[in-house]
């Protein structure tokens, strides 16, 4: 694995010229933000950095990009990157993950990356007010809410009759079960698949915990019931 990515790193080299300037342009930030220097702790590591590189360069040639590092390496803060990498480029990022909780972990990752005020910025598709509320911190009022059930809808309408997000938000969050159909709707898309569907020309999926996304296992039944 090492002497396959060293390879591609240095194929992108060849292309792109340094590997470090190459994401920090495309990610909007100094060489100093990214990396750090003596003074700061910068935003990624160098193994990061490459990552970055190779998916980003991926996007561009409409391939896709597969990371599968184990726990801890920081995966979290790479989905953010590639995020506002997204936004940066004038795509719409569409987050899926596996559920609503895991919304806060991205929005605290985009936080950790110089994005303070990404919470805002996000178009949450799930249902998610008062109760339901998801907290980002132990500060008060300092949570993911979704736009009342009524407004929502509307919002979603108006993408799929458009194709444009709504003023002032950059990206959207959903779940693999909001993408589903619902159970007796004999195929009819919902607003949000409606939605999604107006957006795919423009949007960049990207994909948490993506085993998920074919679903659940289905369930045999045998003959005798």
């Amino acid at each position: 694995m090492q002497a396959a990515i060293s390879r591609a790193l240095s194929a992108l080299a060849e292309r792109v010229g340094n590997i470090d300037r190459y994401v920090a342009d495309k990610l909007g930030y100094t060489l100093e933000e990214l990396l750090g220097s003596e003074e700061r702790s910068g935003y990624f590591s160098a193994e990061q950095v490459d990552a970055l590189a190779l998916a980003i360069a991926n996007v561009e040639d409409d391939r896709g990009f597969i990371i599968g590092d184990q726990t801890g390496v920081g995966k979290g803060r790479f989905v953010a990157a590639m995020l506002r990498y997204g936004v940066k480029q004038g795509l719409v990022p569409v987050f899926v993950t596996k559920q609503p909780g895991l919304y806060a972990d991205m929005i605290r990752d985009l936080r950790d990356i110089g994005m303070d005020d990404a919470a805002a910025k996000v178009l949450v598709t799930n249902t998610l007010r008062g109760a339901d509320s998801i907290p980002l911190s132990e500060a008060p009022g300092d949570v993911i809410e979704s736009f009342a059930a009524p407004k929502q809808k509307a919002i979603m309408q108006r993408i799929a009759a458009t194709g444009e997000m709504p003023a002032g938000l950059d990206m959207v969050f959903t779940t693999y079960s909001q993408m589903q159909y619902k159970a007796g709707s004999s195929g009819v898309e919902t607003e949000r698949q409606e939605a999604m569907r107006a957006l795919a020309s423009r949007a960049m999926l990207v994909l948490d915990e993506s085993h998920e996304a074919g679903g659940s296992e289905s369930k045999r039944i045998d003959a005798d019931g």
